[in-house]
């Protein structure tokens, strides 16, 4: 029988927030996990763990040894060398990772639980640390970011540790990031670029251009990002190439750095089969060949994709979803029963799911279906379009999150008690859960585990992490939307709604929100400053 519980105390998971960026009441909690952990928040005790994580010969040596001792014919030499395996300050995930692998069932198993509890810890202490160097632009940490680089798992962490590269790197690391770039793995070869984009105010064309040419593709994405930024037009036939890259993440990129620079769409789908894909390319070619020479062309590119002033609304008494332009006309509608959660995508798209059907379809511009996910778990009332491409689905009365590939296979997914009404994936790569009945909203980690929760919300139907680090509930029984920070203190609402069911902070600051009489908008003082009067509606999405 296989037994955990003396490690099972080693560690408590700590609760990470999530913004894009980083006030100064989110970096107060950055340093408070650092000190929990012993680190101070300065640039000299930083420098010490980075380099402390990374194991030498004889830890490795040490590490092998106690993986050996997982399978130990003593239950209590098994245990003890979990305990020590989690309570190293950082191990050599490929070795876990061969031993997950191997073919003793024992070894395998605990592995697999070391892996679990040590990811988990690493994961969300780098994040911390990758905040507090960004956040407090802390000097000198060039070299040991880039040597951490190896230990960030997943899109999420890799973002931050890129931008805290960024923010610490001087003049004086010019040169270790030339040689990354030359020499280093792909990650610290991508981050080198960003970093030297930042540093070089002369002769960038000639430090990236030949990088356009290089075998890995992730590096020629990231060289023309930063040389179309800079209008080097040589970087265009790069990112067209890219859009027939195996990587639909890549693909997606690519296209938006191109439609950004240039106005241009020609219908292209990142996710789509590659049969349906062609013609779109073909005319970015074609482009890219007659126009894009003497075309007149806007940057920098924005980050993230401007919204296009479109409301969509599910109207779940008359079975209906509509989309109004920024006039208020109706531009769009479809048939959908009982429809509750959507999204209105950057492409144009919309995304909804239908709660008795349990089905989640996405449409296109003229309401053809173009993806469609069927037989799903019980009453599918939230959904989102994840950046990796990905579905994210709350299944409220089967208590199931679960994220779906664009080929509708399961990439994850999670069972939470409670009945989950949303779902929302965090930079931090957890998950933010809205949780009606158990009146709670709770962010889920990769392995399934609460991590952090707030009580007493008053029936949540939605809650939307945003960039200062708070969270904004809609409280179904309240009546309310309220802005609360890490503790659950409310520092802003907005009272007097009926029934409200979903709420979307908007990027100058209002927030938009839908309850049984209709949407509207409101300011930080509670003006409403747009309207939309009805009933029945259950689901919106400003985009």
């Amino acid at each position: 029988m296989h037994r955990g519980i003396l490690i099972a105390v080693l560690f408590t998971g700590l609760s990470l927030g999530s913004t894009s960026h980083v006030q100064a009441d989110a970096i107060d909690h950055y340093v408070k996990v650092l000190a929990e952990n012993g680190i101070s928040a300065d640039a000299v005790s930083i420098g010490k763990y980075l380099q402390s994580i990374r194991p030498d010969s004889k830890t490795i040596t040490r590490i092998k040894a106690l993986i050996a001792q997982l399978g130990d014919v003593d239950f209590f030499r098994r245990e003890q060398a979990m305990g020590e395996l989690v309570r190293m300050p950082m191990l050599a995930p490929d070795l876990l990772k061969q031993a997950i692998a191997g073919s003793d069932p024992e070894i395998r198993w605990r592995a697999k639980q070391v892996m679990k509890l040590v990811d988990r810890k690493t994961s969300q202490l780098l994040y911390a640390l990758f905040r507090v160097i960004s956040g407090r632009k802390l000097k000198g940490l060039t070299e040991p970011l880039l040597l951490t680089l190896p230990l960030c798992e997943g899109d999420y962490l890799l973002a931050v540790a890129r931008t805290a590269v960024v923010e610490t790197a001087l003049p004086a690391d010019l040169d270790l990031l030339r040689g990354t770039i030359e020499k280093g793995k792909s990650r610290a070869r991508v981050v080198s670029i960003d970093a030297m984009d930042r540093l070089l105010k002369q002769n960038v064309e000639a430090e990236l251009s030949p990088l356009l040419n290089d075998k890995d593709e992730q590096v020629r994405f990231a060289a023309a990002r930063v040389l179309i930024n800079r209008g080097h037009r040589e970087s265009l036939q790069v990112l067209v190439a890219l859009l027939d890259s195996d990587n639909a993440r890549m693909r997606t990129q690519s296209v938006h750095l191109l439609r950004g620079v240039s106005g241009k769409q020609f219908r292209f789908l990142a996710f789509e089969d590659a049969s349906r894909r062609t013609k779109p390319i073909a005319a970015w070619r074609d482009w890219l060949q007659t126009s894009a020479p003497t075309a007149e062309l806007t940057f920098p590119v924005a980050l993230t994709p401007p919204m296009l002033g479109r409301t969509l609304i599910c109207h779940y008494n008359t079975n209906r979803v509509v989309e109004f332009d920024a006039n208020g006309k109706e531009v769009w509608s479809a048939s959908v029963k009982m429809p509750y959660g959507c999204q209105g995508l950057p492409n144009g798209h919309r995304l909804v799911a239908s709660y008795t059907d349990r089905t989640v379809t996405e449409f296109d511009a003229a309401g053809k279906v173009i993806w469609k996910l069927d037989n799903l778990p019980r009453s599918p009332f939230g959904v989102r379009r994840l950046a990796n491409g990905n579905t994210l689905v709350a299944c409220s009365d089967s208590k199931q999150i679960v994220e779906y590939r664009p080929d509708k296979l399961v990439a994850w997914e999670a069972t939470v008690e409670g009945r989950p009404m949303d779902a929302r994936r965090l930079e931090n790569g957890n998950t933010l859960v809205t949780l009606q009945n158990a009146q709670q909203v709770v962010e889920v980690d990769r392995s399934g585990d609460i991590v952090w929760k707030v009580k007493n919300m008053g029936n949540p139907l939605s809650a939307e992490r945003l960039e200062n680090g708070n969270t904004l509930v809609c409280q179904m029984s309240k009546g309310r939307i309220a802005e609360i920070d890490r503790s659950g203190q409310v520092v802003w609402q907005h009272t007097g709604l009926s029934n409200p069911h979903r709420a979307q902070r908007l990027p100058d600051g209002t927030t938009l929100v839908i309850h049984s009489k209709g949407a509207k908008i409101v300011d930080r003082n509670g003006k409403e400053v747009w309207s939309k009067p009805g009933s029945g509606m259950g689901g919106i999405s400003r985009f």
